[in-house]
């Protein structure tokens, strides 16, 4: 305990040598906020200017118009229709469908006059020209 005691007893000798620190006084209660006053002077003054302009503002009337109903049609592309191109042939086999088009063999995923061959059956063959369908069958 003695060894407390004297550190204690340094440190009261040691701080009389240090000058006090200086804490600003607390503003008074009593000081006038004039902040407070000047907003809600402006308030007034807002609330002042809006009820005069909208006591001689003259009022308009709106009236709707209405807008005629309108039918569309829903977009179906036609399949287009290519007279030049001839199916005059299809085979069949088990790893690829083959079609006879203007004498040419042509197999699926092939390209036709601008047109890609996407679907070869027994009867038909199926083309896609920039996404409309065209199909030829045998006749």
């Amino acid at each position: 305990m003695s060894i407390i005691s004297e550190a204690l007893k340094k440190v009261e000798n040691s701080s009389e040598n240090y000058p006090q620190l200086l804490v600003p006084p607390e503003p008074s209660k009593k000081r006038f906020n004039w902040l407070v006053v000047f907003l809600l002077a402006a308030l007034a003054i807002g609330i002042g200017f809006k009820s005069l302009t909208a006591r001689h503002a003259p009022k308009q009337q709106i009236s709707a118009i209405p807008i005629p109903e309108t039918k569309q049609a829903a977009l179906v592309p036609a399949p287009l229709s290519l007279p030049h191109l001839q199916l005059s042939g299809i085979a069949l086999m088990e790893e690829k469908n083959f079609a006879i088009i203007n004498g040419d063999i042509f197999k699926e995923g092939d390209q036709v006059e601008g047109a890609q061959l996407v679907k070869i059956t027994k009867d038909e063959v199926t083309l896609d020209r920039k996404g409309r369908e065209i199909q030829l069958s045998l006749k």
